[in-house]
């Protein structure tokens, strides 16, 4: 799933990077054949940048990845459950150290409650 979005998110910058170029481009220009040049380049950007807006849409949409992140999800539902489960006996292993340790001192002063 990283690998997936890492692709994209490249895609995504070179995209934006080119559109920016063009654009920067296509501000700057003078002559009027010069004009003409940069706007086809950052026409051509902009499609680019609206195919990577249709390739967001299929990767939001991909099976793969929307299976992913169900497993993702169920692991965290997991974990979360092993957490309390560990709490819950980490609390009754301590509280069992605490009444060990009253009966110690109960039985060292001579106490005794039975």
């Amino acid at each position: 799933m990283v690998e997936t979005v890492k692709s994209y998110a490249g895609q995504e910058k070179s995209t934006l990077d080119a559109v920016i170029s063009a654009r920067n481009a296509a501000v700057s220009t003078q002559a009027p054949e010069q004009e003409s040049a940069a706007e086809r380049q950052f026409n051509g950007a902009l499609q680019q940048l609206f195919a990577l807006t249709a390739a967001y849409l299929y990767l939001k949409a991909n099976t793969e990845l929307l299976q992913m992140q169900g497993d993702l999800s169920n692991l965290e539902t997991n974990f979360a459950s092993t957490r309390r489960f560990f709490n819950n006996a980490l609390a009754k292993v301590n509280l069992a150290i605490g009444l060990a340790d009253i009966q110690g001192i109960d039985q060292m002063n001579g106490f005794n409650r039975t």
